[in-house]
C-alpha cells in the first residue's frame, strides 16, 4: 500500500515518463567498477526500512568509494528527505560542516 502511495507522489512530481526513465537508468547504468575513482568527500545515507533500495546496495557503494561516510537511519521507507527530513538535514549539514 505504501509503495502505491509513494508511486503516485513520484508520478505527480516527475511524471510517469520520468519515473520510467529513472527506473531504466538505475537498472542499466552500472558504475560500480568506477566508484573507487571518486575523490570528493561522499555521504551515503540510507533508511533501514527502504522499500526500493536494499540496505546492502548502499553498503556496497559506500565501501567502494574511498573514505565515504555511510549513515544508516532507522525507519523510513525511501524518501528520507521527506519522511524524516529533520534527521536527514542534520546528517547532511553535519557532513558538510565536517562533524
Amino acid at each position: 500500500m505504501f509503495f502505491v502511495t509513494l508511486s503516485k507522489i513520484h508520478i505527480k512530481l516527475i511524471g510517469l515518463r520520468g519515473l520510467i526513465g529513472q527506473f531504466e537508468a538505475s537498472t542499466a547504468h552500472i558504475t560500480l567498477d568506477r566508484l573507487h575513482m571518486i575523490k570528493a568527500p561522499t555521504l551515503v545515507i540510507i533508511v533501514t526500512e527502504d522499500k526500493l533500495v536494499p540496505l546492502h546496495s548502499s553498503e556496497v557503494i559506500a565501501n567502494r568509494i574511498p573514505n565515504a561516510k555511510l549513515v544508516k537511519v532507522e525507519g523510513g521507507s525511501h524518501s528520507i528527505f521527506i519522511e524524516i527530513r529533520g534527521r536527514f538535514n542534520k546528517e547532511v549539514l553535519d557532513f558538510l560542516r565536517g562533524s
